[in-house]
């Protein structure tokens, strides 16, 4: 399940925070990106990080 937030919503400086939370993971992982699907994907490949351990 992602959520994803803005953090600044300056039109030449953009900041979005994405949740991602995986069922079999007890922590959310949360990540920032300068857009909403950098944000998003920034959050996956930590948590498949996590996953892989």
């Amino acid at each position: 399940v992602y959520s994803v937030y803005a953090l600044h919503a300056e039109d030449h400086n953009p900041l979005f925070e994405a949740h991602c939370q995986v069922a079999v993971l007890k922590e959310v992982v949360i990540a920032t990106g300068t857009s909403h699907k950098k944000a998003e994907q920034q959050a996956a490949e930590q948590a498949l990080r996590l996953l892989l351990k």
